[in-house]
């Protein structure tokens, strides 16, 4: 098989498929990624969209799926959805806004190490959402690998956390603003990222404890000391290193500003590197 990095892919994006798609295509469509994701996430957990007791678990996805373009294979896919966040409009705070959650990414091993395929997904989904949120948007990704924490920190603006010495960090300690997403999403959403009950949320480090140390959330833990899921950027690896206990099934939430122009300028500066989400 030739290079991945050498594959041409065909990319689609179903926008709220639960809402717009016929009945057979959802199930097919739930079936095929299903059926493709259960190699890296065995068993499937009741989340996102593999919860297949939920007649709306495709509701409030954007799926973008990347195929072989010549024989069309599916290669990858990402499932994001928008989250509703009431009290982000200063000047009416009853309305919800909708936030951007990264979601679930799975990419067959065969393509991992294509840049393409991934600056594929996640420029179609950013892209997106940018017709629909042209001045911007947040952005909201809970994750335990290291190099998705690190991609998310150059992607956004004003995120939390960050690296401290990065220009578009927040600092220190989250806003306002950071608080409000966060306690919303750990007050009611917490279904919707596969959030233990029981955990913890630290609001100072935006670090919910044990979320992953549960039946169904032991398939997404990660060793932090694997190197394998470190950025290239060592400083920054050690500064998210610092949020983990080891083995214990802990993830970080961020909160960053989605914003078409800095994602244009931080993807020319890396060749076209991309964020990850929550695989």
């Amino acid at each position: 098989m030739a290079s991945s990095t050498t594959i041409d892919y065909e990319i689609t994006c179903y926008e709220h498929p639960g809402l717009r798609l016929p009945e057979s295509e959802q199930s097919s469509l739930q079936k095929e990624l299903s059926v493709f994701a259960v190699e890296y996430l065995n068993p499937l957990p009741r989340y996102n969209i593999f919860d297949t007791s939920s007649p709306i678990a495709l509701d409030d996805k954007i799926i973008v799926t990347a195929r072989v373009s010549s024989t069309g294979a599916l290669a990858a896919f990402v499932s994001a959805s928008l989250i509703p966040i009431p009290g982000l409009d200063d000047s009416d705070p009853s309305i919800t806004i909708p936030v951007l959650n990264t979601g679930l990414t799975i990419i067959h091993h065969a393509h991992r190490k294509s840049h393409n395929v991934k600056r594929l997904l996640f420029g179609t989904l950013f892209m997106h959402m940018f017709a629909r949120f042209p001045r911007g948007m947040w952005l909201v990704s809970l994750a335990e690998v290291i190099t998705s924490l690190v991609q998310i920190a150059r992607y956004t603006k004003n995120c939390f956390p960050a690296p401290l010495n990065w220009p578009n960090s927040a600092g220190n300690q989250p806003t306002e603003i950071h608080l409000k997403i966060a306690r919303e999403i750990s007050g009611n959403h917490r279904h919707k990222f596969l959030i233990s009950k029981e955990s913890r949320f630290d609001e100072e480090r935006f670090v919910f404890e044990a979320s992953n140390l549960t039946e169904e959330g032991k398939v997404f833990m990660k060793d932090v000391d694997d190197e394998r899921y470190w950025h290239r950027d060592l400083e920054a690896t050690g500064f998210f290193r610092g949020f983990f206990r080891r083995n214990m099934g802990d993830e970080v939430l961020q909160v960053g500003w989605l914003e078409m122009e800095h994602v244009l300028g931080v993807g020319r500066g890396e060749g076209g590197g991309v964020v990850v989400a929550k695989l």
